[in-house]
């Protein structure tokens, strides 16, 4: 009789454990899904952020005077209008 107790205690035993680690392992599926889902919103805040900073200098380019730039300077800008306009509207 005191034989079949501590087998079922150490029954009980391994049983307890093996649910606090299917626990812990659920606790850390969702811990890992959690962080998934905000790193990839963070990357998605940065793509977004970089594309808005990309647009603000092109429209700077594309508002930008060049009357009192050098020939130099008024070429580049220029070249640089008819770039963006070019990916603007896919002429090539």
């Amino acid at each position: 009789m005191m034989k079949q107790k501590a087998n079922n205690t150490i029954v009980d035993l391994v049983t307890t454990e093996l649910k606090d680690m299917r626990s812990d392992n659920a606790d850390m599926n969702e811990m890992f899904k959690e962080f998934m889902i905000t790193a990839k919103q963070e990357k998605a805040q940065k793509i977004m952020m970089r594309e808005a900073k990309l647009r603000r200098e092109k429209e700077r380019i594309m508002m930008m005077g060049t009357s009192t730039m050098t020939p130099e300077q008024a070429a580049y800008y220029e070249q640089m209008k008819v770039e963006i306009m070019q990916r603007r509207f896919g002429s090539s």
